[in-house]
């Protein structure tokens, strides 16, 4: 593992809102392996938007973006709209997986009880949901994970795990991570460092 690697280069980046109007302007940032970007703002800054620019799904309109990442785990964003599918949580972490779920790592991350894996996605809590959902992309094979606000609808005992388990996706496995977060939350402030991306 080469930590000096260069996953992700943005240099002067602009892009717009989908619908039109400008929303970043000249970004630009390096994340190495084992490093992590924290992309910080205010609601309608474009934090969301700027993944997507950096996952290919929105073109910029100025700048460049180079993504070196073998394989990359996307976490969007979970709106806690009513909607029914007929899976069970345990589905939920078996997507993309290649072989079956395996439990021993499960149990290591801490997130989700093997209780919680046969409740249905229907009947599961918005805190069960985004659980499920963060572990189904720290157990894949990926060294760089793109998380949009992550720490959304857990509670703070689980938030605080949870940073833990990202400083050691980091420093154990070296990933880098770029994360969408609210700057008013502390733990921002624990990880010197990192770096911190505001857009405004």
């Amino acid at each position: 593992m080469n930590s000096s690697e260069t996953l992700v280069s943005v240099r002067d980046l602009c892009f717009d809102r989908p619908q039109g109007g400008a929303l970043g302007v000249d970004v630009s940032f390096e994340l190495k392996r084992g490093g992590a970007v924290f992309v910080t703002g205010p609601n309608g800054s474009g934090k969301s938007t700027l993944l997507n620019v950096i996952l290919g799904n929105f073109k910029p309109s100025a700048g460049s973006v180079a993504v070196r990442s073998r394989s990359v785990g996307f976490l969007s964003q979970l709106h806690n709209r009513e909607f029914h599918i007929p899976i069970r949580l345990s589905d939920v972490l078996s997507f993309g997986l290649k072989g079956p779920l395996d439990l021993a790592r499960l149990d290591a991350l801490g997130l989700l009880g093997r209780a919680a894996l046969d409740l249905s996605w229907n009947s599961a809590s918005g805190g069960e949901r985004q659980k499920a959902l963060i572990t189904r992309v720290l157990l894949g094979e990926h060294d760089l994970l793109i998380l949009d606000e992550p720490m959304n609808h857990l509670d703070l005992e689980t938030r605080s795990h949870l940073w833990k388990i990202l400083r050691n996706q980091i420093e154990g496995c070296g990933r880098g991570i770029i994360m969408v977060c609210h700057d008013r939350d502390p733990a921002i402030g624990e990880w010197a460092d990192a770096l911190e991306v505001c857009l405004t």
